[in-house]
């Protein structure tokens, strides 16, 4: 696996990240969406992208489960919806996005 610098900082991310678009949608696909995203940490894909929007928050339980035991392995990104673009709605979607 590639890996770039973050900016300015010593963090190092994967080129080649994890999108969860369609992930949550469907209850019977769940264990198949953990296992795809277990399969990428496992061969170094530790940038995970997601968004709250995704499956009404579904994409982001699905990211929360697959990275329960290596979350600190885990460089997580994760979308604000539009309608909390506001400081508060900002900090009140990213709470929500933590907790899962």
């Amino acid at each position: 696996m590639k890996y770039r610098s973050l900016g300015t900082t010593n963090e190092k991310l994967p080129l080649i990240g994890q999108g969860t678009w369609t992930y949550g949608e469907t209850q019977s696909e769940a264990l198949e969406e953990i296992k795809a995203l277990r399969y990428g940490i496992e061969n170094g894909l530790t940038l995970i992208d997601t968004a709250e929007e995704y499956a009404k928050g579904g994409a982001e339980r699905i990211v929360a489960e697959a990275i329960k035991d290596c979350r600190g392995d885990i460089f997580l990104t994760t979308k604000v919806s539009a309608k909390n673009c506001s400081y508060k709605g900002v900090i009140e979607a990213c709470e929500k996005s933590w907790k899962g």
